[in-house]
C-alpha cells in the first residue's frame, strides 16, 4: 500500500510537468498506442522543425510512469518543437523534467525507509526547505515559528527533543503523525514524504549541546555554582528560578553560546526571562522577568522570586527592559578556568 500511495505520489508530481509541457489527456490504451506510434512515424519522415503532437491539456496518461517517460524521450530525442497550443522549446522542457525528477526523487526515498529509524531525507537541503514551509502553516501556531515552544500553552521546544529525550528519526515522525493523546497536539494526515521532510526541517534546527568541554574540576564547580548561580538557576530540582534551570544545559547549548550567556547575558534574553518593570497605581516599582501576558492582564516574577498578577489598566506603566537581570561574569569576576569548572559541574549530572 505505501509502495503503491509513493507511485501515485510520483505520477501525480510527473502530470503537473505534464500539464505544462506535453499536453497529455487520459485516453484508451489502444487509441493512445495508435496516436503515439502515429506520432512517431511523423517525426521519423518530418523534414520540418515543428510537429504536431496528439494529446491535449492538463490531465494525466492512465498507463505506467515508464510510458510517460517514453513519451519525453520521444520529445527530447527529435530535437524538434511540439505545438499542440503553444511552442515550448526542449530546453524549457527539459528543466520541466528535472524538477519532476528531483521531486519523484524525494518522494521514492521517503517511500523506502517506511521500515527505518533513519531519516532518508536527512541533510537534503531541497526537503530542509519544503520542511521548514510545512512547519510555519502546519505547527508555528503553538510550536513558534523558530520551533523554540510557546510555554503558555505548554507547547515543548522542538529544538531541544532531540538531545533531551534522544529520539529516533522514526519517533519524532510517529508523533507527528499520531498526535499526542489527552494534549492539544493532533494527529496530521500528511504525507509519508510530507512527514519526512518536516522531521528534515526539525533536525536542521536542532540544539546539538556542548561538544569538546574542556576537562575541569567537577568539586570546584559545584562550588563556584552554589556560590555564583543557585540563587536564580535551578539544578537537579535545587535552586532558584528566577533564571532557566540549567539541567542538562551542555546537552542543548553550544559551549559559545554558553560562554556568551554568562559573560553577556543581555546579548540574549530568552523567553519566559525578559526583564520588566511596572508602576503601580500606588507607585510601587515592581521588577522582574515577565512570566505571561495578554491584552489585559500580566503576570511577572519579582526579584523575590514571588509570582505576581497585575490588570493593565490598574498599571500607571510598563516598561520593557533591554537588559538582563543576571549581572554579566566578566573574566575578572569569573576566570575562563572557573567558568569551565561551572560546566563541568553542570555536565557531570
Amino acid at each position: 500500500m505505501d509502495s503503491l500511495r509513493a507511485h501515485n505520489q510520483i505520477t501525480h508530481c510527473l502530470a503537473i510537468v505534464a500539464g505544462n509541457s506535453a499536453r497529455i489527456v487520459r485516453v484508451p490504451s489502444a487509441k493512445r498506442e495508435v496516436e503515439f506510434r502515429s506520432a512517431r512515424r511523423r517525426e521519423a519522415s518530418s523534414d520540418h522543425e515543428q510537429v504536431d503532437y496528439p494529446y491535449k491539456s492538463g490531465q494525466l496518461l492512465s498507463g505506467a510512469s515508464s510510458e510517460f517517460a517514453a513519451r519525453i524521450k520521444y520529445l527530447l530525442c527529435s530535437g524538434l518543437r511540439f505545438r499542440p497550443r503553444t511552442r515550448i522549446t526542449v530546453r524549457l522542457l527539459s528543466s520541466y523534467i528535472r524538477t519532476a525528477f528531483v521531486t519523484a526523487s524525494l518522494f521514492f526515498l521517503a517511500s523506502t525507509a517506511l521500515a527505518q529509524n533513519a531519516n532518508p531525507l536527512e541533510g537534503d537541503p531541497r526537503a530542509i526547505f519544503a520542511g521548514g514551509a510545512l512547519f510555519r502553516a502546519q505547527c508555528a501556531t503553538c510550536h513558534g515559528a523558530d520551533a523554540k515552544g510557546i510555554s503558555s500553552i505548554d507547547a515543548p521546544d522542538l529544538t531541544m527533543i532531540w538531545s533531551a529525550r534522544e529520539l529516533a528519526a522514526r519517533d519524532v515522525y510517529n508523533v507527528i503523525r499520531d498526535g499526542v493523546p489527552g494534549s492539544i497536539m493532533p494527529p496530521h494526515g500528511m504525507t509519508d514524504t510530507e512527514l519526512w521532510m518536516l522531521v528534515a526541517f526539525l533536525q536542521s534546527v536542532a540544539v546539538e549541546g556542548v561538544i569538546g568541554l574542556p576537562a575541569g574540576n567537577i568539586s570546584n564547580g559545584e562550588r563556584l555554582f552554589a556560590q555564583n548561580c543557585r540563587e536564580c538557576h535551578r539544578v537537579a530540582g535545587e535552586g532558584g528560578s528566577l533564571g532557566p534551570n540549567l539541567s542538562g544545559i551542555t546537552r542543548r547549548r553550544s559551549l559559545e553560546s554558553l560562554n556568551t550567556s554568562v559573560r553577556e547575558p543581555s546579548v540574549l534574553i530568552g523567553r519566559g526571562y525578559k526583564p520588566v518593570t511596572v508602576v503601580t497605581g500606588n507607585n510601587e516599582r515592581i521588577v522582574g522577568v515577565l512570566k505571561s501576558e495578554d491584552a489585559f492582564s500580566l503576570q511577572l516574577l519579582d526579584q523575590s522570586q514571588r509570582l505576581r498578577g497585575f490588570m493593565k489598566a490598574d498599571l500607571q506603566s510598563v516598561v520593557r527592559e533591554d537588559s538582563s537581570l543576571m549581572p554579566a561574569f566578566g573574566s575578572g569576576q569569573l576566570a575562563e578556568q572557573e567558568l569551565i569548572d561551572i560546566l563541568n559541574y553542570l555536565d557531570s549530572l
